[in-house]
């Protein structure tokens, strides 16, 4: 099966794509199938290395991973057949994806194919004799029954937004690796960022002698510096990724999230507060774009001075943690 083709990718949000994303390519030479994967228009904060997969009509393969910097990034490689359907796994309900043209016109085929055998109806077996000897007026008309198959999944409206005007990217060379089927659970599939970690200087003074509290939020009230994030009575303190210790162990593995080094990069300190729950802040300017990587990343909610989210104020993304 011949391919030369063009797939636009899409950032879907649990089945439902929320923005173009990039293209893939693919061009048949020599029997194989050259694949060029662009990522592009994601937010800054989507940085690190997430499995691409691809499927033909052998099923679903792993091909590799793709190293995402700041929102952007490009991978080439082979295919042995045609590409039907790629997606870029960001987490479990994020995903970067797009479908081939072959993949539809398949669908169709079967569909039509599937139709027409179900619309036969199996001839009686000689010798066959019917249960009662006559058919009312009713039974006669009434339509026969057809075997039902699940409906086809088919994933996210490719059609509906692909950019028309969109420059045929260039060709890479012809040393690309060839597609590999790895289990993805080998592999891991978001690594931290390849810059070090800077460790942020706590501004805060200890006092010489730090009493000792049972309470342990009223300790650290004590150990970091505080601060009052929304201009009111609420207090909070500040914190550095090294400072995870203090959460428990289920949550010390947000030391490598992506979103929160960001902020942490760009402020150098992140804040911790007692509400109803407790709460990890990562400072940041509120626009829905970069909501939508916060939400990605786990951090579910945004709050700022005045209480009311507007385009371009400065505040905190949110999510629940426990000590």
């Amino acid at each position: 099966m011949y391919q030369k083709e063009i797939i636009y990718m899409g950032l879907f949000h649990d089945q439902v794509k929320e923005r173009n994303a990039g293209y893939l390519k693919v061009d048949e030479r020599d029997g194989m199938y050259r694949v060029e994967l662009q990522v592009k228009n994601m937010s800054a904060a989507v940085t690190g290395n997430f499995p691409i997969r691809l499927q033909s009509e052998a099923g679903w393969q792993e091909a590799d991973l793709l190293a995402i910097k700041e929102g952007n990034g490009k991978w080439n490689g082979r295919a042995a057949e045609p590409v039907l359907r790629a997606e870029i796994i960001l987490s479990d309900a994020w995903k970067i994806k797009g479908e081939s043209r072959l993949a539809a016109a398949g669908e169709q085929k079967e569909k039509k194919t599937d139709e027409a055998v179900t619309s036969v109806q199996p001839e009686r077996e000689q010798g066959e004799l019917p249960e009662r000897m006559e058919e009312t007026a009713a039974e006669r008309e009434r339509p026969s029954i057809e075997a039902v198959r699940p409906e086809v999944y088919r994933e996210g409206a490719r059609e509906a937004a692909e950019p028309k005007n969109l420059t045929e990217p260039e060709t890479e060379a012809e040393t690309a690796p060839v597609i590999r089927a790895e289990s993805m659970s080998s592999r891991q599939t978001n690594r931290m960022p390849a810059k070090p970690l800077v460790k942020a200087e706590r501004i805060s003074v200890k006092p010489e002698h730090t009493p000792l509290y049972e309470n342990k939020w009223e300790q650290l009230l004590t150990t970091y510096e505080q601060i009052h994030p929304y201009g009111d009575n609420r207090i909070y303190v500040k914190l550095a990724p090294k400072d995870f210790i203090i959460l428990r162990e289920n949550y010390q593995h947000l030391v490598n999230n992506s979103f929160l080094l960001h902020g942490f990069y760009n402020y150098r300190y992140l804040i911790l507060g007692k509400e109803k729950d407790f709460y990890l802040g990562v400072p940041g300017v509120f626009y829905e774009r970069e909501k939508m990587v916060a939400l990605m990343f786990g951090f579910e909610a945004f709050e700022c001075e005045g209480g009311k989210a507007e385009e371009g104020k400065f505040g905190y993304y949110l999510r629940k943690v426990e000590l």
